[in-house]
């Protein structure tokens, strides 16, 4: 598991790399390339991971986090106008927020990146309660 996690932040990184350097025709080509050796080496289902840590390492590079944020209804458009400059407050980053409905997140949200889990519900005090 750690290596095939190595391997597509590896290929990723090759990838950002590639699209940072080159441009038009000569990406498409290059970019080509990478994907038949994939395919080749066995690595084409492994495509959206690869893809998502492309998306992470840009990201990244202009100082921004994706963030999970998890609640049991739809949050509307003030509450998310809100939560995401808080968000930004406490991972000191740029937040690129990706809203879901989990109902067993009750009375709250809960917020995560690779590296952070917020839990601000009161499913989750409840939790720490009784453990």
């Amino acid at each position: 598991m750690k290596n095939r996690r190595a391997t597509i932040h590896s290929i990723a990184r090759l990838i950002v790399d590639v699209s940072e350097k080159w441009s038009g025709s000569e990406l498409k080509q290059t970019l080509e390339t990478i994907g038949e050796w994939l395919y080749r080496n066995g690595l084409g289902r492994h495509l959206p991971m690869i893809h998502a840590e492309v998306e992470k390492l840009i990201l990244e590079k202009n100082g921004k986090v994706r963030v999970e944020v998890s609640s049991a209804r739809s949050l509307g458009e003030a509450s998310k106008k809100i939560l995401a400059p808080l968000l930004a407050q406490l991972l000191g980053k740029e937040v690129v927020p990706q809203y879901k409905e989990q109902p067993n997140v009750v009375g709250g949200v809960r917020a995560q990146t690779d590296t952070h889990l917020i839990r601000a519900s009161v499913a989750d005090a409840l939790g720490q309660l009784v453990s």
